[in-house]
């Protein structure tokens, strides 16, 4: 009776390693389409944030700047980074040509939320800066009642030269019209995510004129 060796019967070892060899490549491969398909996640999950909170600033703006019955912006050492506008405060019809008991809001982004170098700023909402007809000062916005709308908003700090320079986020065209640009970040690691809306807002008194 002849017996076989176990070498013969056996795995040998270029077939271990072989195997071996596959069962690497075949890790690498899995492993490389999980890494692609969790950054895709990671990726969509920023831009769906940064869209969200986009929209939810954009809309709050909408509805607010709507009900006013007069916008102004600020030209001083802010730019065009705040705003505030004039509603009435009494149930409808309200009292259109009596203006003391109207109350002045406002927008303006908070500069010293973070460092200014990395145009990564809180933007806030005033809900009662003061009462009366004439706008308030850019002073007046301080220390009165607020909220934060949106966090990582982009714009140009004062004094800080970016080229090209972000537009600023609000421009008055008239009492009754203000254009809009706001962009959000969300950062994930180290990419970053922007979102930009833009739109042109006319007050009710604006557009009950058209």
């Amino acid at each position: 009776m002849k017996r076989e060796g176990w070498f013969q019967s056996g795995v040998t070892l270029i077939e271990l390693m072989l195997a071996a060899t596959l069962i690497g490549t075949l890790g690498l491969a899995f492993a490389s389409v999980y890494m692609a398909a969790h950054r895709y996640m990671v990726q969509g999950s920023a831009i769906v944030s940064s869209q969200s909170d986009n929209a939810y600033a954009m809309d709050h703006i909408k509805r607010r700047i709507f009900a006013a019955n007069r916008v102004v912006g600020y030209a001083d050492v802010y730019g065009d980074q705040r705003v505030a506008f004039r509603y009435d405060p009494n149930p409808l019809p309200g009292t259109p040509g009596d203006f003391s008991d109207d109350v002045w809001a406002g927008y303006r982004v908070d500069w010293s939320a973070s460092p200014s170098s990395n145009y990564d700023n809180t933007f806030r909402f005033y809900s009662n800066i003061k009462t009366g007809e004439t706008p308030p000062t850019a002073a007046e916005f301080d220390g009165t009642p607020n909220e934060v709308v949106a966090r990582h908003v982009l714009a140009t700090p004062p004094a800080v030269l970016i080229v090209p320079p972000l537009p600023p986020i609000f421009v008055v065209l008239s009492p009754s019209l203000v254009k809009v640009d706001l962009y959000v970040k969300h950062t994930m690691g180290a990419d970053q995510y922007e979102t930009h809306l833009t739109t042109r807002l006319s007050t009710k008194a604006g557009a009950d004129d058209t």
